[in-house]
């Protein structure tokens, strides 16, 4: 074999090799592309996940929703359910929460998410949620306040309004640690049960009550009591 010939063999192995690498690598710089893509559509569903979310009935907001927080904590709309959430894919949202010794799981398929509005799915149908405008100051004030006294077997309503996407917190202080209260919106009650504190988010503009009671055996005198609904 002539010298001449020899490096004419080695180029060409030179130039075959080279091209295969090239092409070997192609398709892991497609394969990256798409990941990246992927990662970054999973990142802007979530930025767009934050925030304030009411259930939509007949293009009507209700007490019936979710604040989800950056941290990846939830709160339920009008409950006492705290949480957290987390998006494994773009089309899929869990929320895992705990109430006392309840616990549980949520797991919705996302069928479409916008700035405004998104579309989730379970076993039981379709939901439709729009987000709410929604901000708290940095202190709370009171809303509304009442007094009162209340003898054994007795409860007395209170009324008051509330503006709309307000975080609320109510308390209840009484000498007699057996009076208690519940606390309802326009539609239902909106307490799991008998309480003296109660705090969550409420979407609905309106009017609220809030029943105080003192139960059969809790003593037998009169209780007074300061009742205070504050805002912020």
């Amino acid at each position: 074999m002539t010298k001449q010939l020899k490096i004419s063999l080695i180029t060409s192995l030179l130039l075959a090799f080279i091209f295969s690498c090239t092409n070997n690598q192609k398709p892991l710089a497609d394969e990256n592309a798409v990941v990246d893509k992927k990662d970054d559509a999973l990142s802007m569903m979530q930025n767009y996940l934050c925030g304030l979310w009411s259930y939509d009935s007949a293009n009507i907001l209700n007490n019936e929703g979710y604040f989800f927080k950056p941290d990846g904590t939830v709160d339920f709309v009008a409950s006492e359910y705290t949480g957290e959430w987390k998006m494994l894919r773009t089309d899929s949202l869990i929320i895992s929460y705990s109430f006392y010794s309840e616990h549980g799981e949520i797991e919705y398929k996302i069928k479409s998410m916008t700035a405004d509005q998104m579309i989730l799915a379970d076993a039981d149908g379709e939901y439709i949620f729009r987000k709410v405008p929604f901000g708290m100051n940095d202190q709370e004030s009171v809303i509304t306040g009442f007094h009162g006294t209340l003898s054994p077997e007795d409860s007395r309503e209170y009324n008051f309004d509330l503006p709309s996407a307000k975080k609320i917190r109510i308390t209840l202080r009484s000498d007699n640690p057996k009076m208690t209260m519940r606390i309802f919106d326009q539609f239902k009650e909106v307490t799991s049960a008998d309480v003296q504190a109660w705090q969550s988010i409420m979407v609905r503009s309106g009017k609220y009550k809030v029943v105080v009671s003192l139960p059969k055996g809790a003593g037998k005198e009169n209780e007074d009591f300061d009742l205070k609904v504050y805002g912020n």
